[in-house]
């Protein structure tokens, strides 16, 4: 870098408002320069001219006989904000996003309201010495929605706590009702004869196994795949030889 270069160039701190592209592209073009719009600039070690004034850049531009003016422009990204409301549909039961789901779909709209086709920056540089000498522009829109709009993962994280009692008396419900029908279905398999004859972990498998595809029903009781009812079929097994020894 020449000598004198490095002392105008600071980190500039000033908001300005954002040039619209067609009158960019004009600026560039009626001074003489080729301008190409870039994307995802993220690696190049860059130098901000203080002003931020697009005139400093067309003069430093000129005066170190560069032909090529580069630019980015940089939104929010909505999807960011927004909540996923299929995926937590997957993840969880129906009752627990119905706890929630007009507040989800509320907030959704809210974001939908708002304009993110709008530019929050807008970056205008050209390369000197293996850097980017730049002119930055920024319009922080999003300032005044800081209080009211956070990412869609962090709003559900709020939306949990706000309902957190509700969620867990509906939880706990779930939890009781279970444990009835786990033990009503224990009362029907101490019954089966051919459980009784499952005297081993082998056949006990294959047993829970086959029950479970006569009987859908029941599979819900085991969570997902159905793999707890391995463990739950070894627990009865051995309360149900402690119950005959005691006879």
């Amino acid at each position: 870098m020449k000598n004198g270069i490095k002392s105008i160039f600071k980190k500039n701190e000033n908001k300005s408002e954002i040039t619209n592209r067609e009158k960019l592209i004009k600026i560039i073009n009626d001074n003489g320069f080729y301008g190409i719009e870039t994307e995802s600039n993220s690696d190049i070690k860059l130098i901000l001219i203080k002003s931020g004034k697009i005139d400093d850049i067309i003069k430093f531009a000129k005066e170190s006989n560069i032909n090529t003016i580069f630019f980015e422009y940089y939104y929010y990204d909505k999807d960011y904000f927004k909540i996923e409301l299929e995926k937590y549909e997957e993840e969880y039961p129906e009752e627990i996003i119905n706890i929630m789901k007009n507040d989800m779909i509320e907030y959704n709209n809210k974001i939908d309201k708002i304009d993110f086709e709008t530019p929050i920056r807008l970056l205008i540089y050209c390369l000197y010495n293996g850097y980017s000498v730049a002119i930055e522009q920024k319009n922080e829109w999003g300032e005044g929605y800081k209080e009211s709009i956070v990412s869609g993962e962090e709003q559900m994280e709020n939306f949990f706590q706000k309902y957190q009692d509700k969620l867990e008396n509906y939880i706990n419900e779930k939890e009781k009702q279970k444990e009835v029908e786990l033990e009503k279905l224990k009362q029907i398999i101490f019954e089966d004869e051919q459980f009784q004859r499952s005297t081993n972990k082998e056949l006990r498998y294959a047993y829970i196994n086959t029950f479970l595809k006569k009987n859908p029903q029941y599979f819900q009781l085991f969570g997902e795949h159905g793999i707890g009812a391995y463990r739950w079929i070894e627990t009865i097994w051995r309360e149900y030889k402690d119950m005959k020894k005691d006879k």
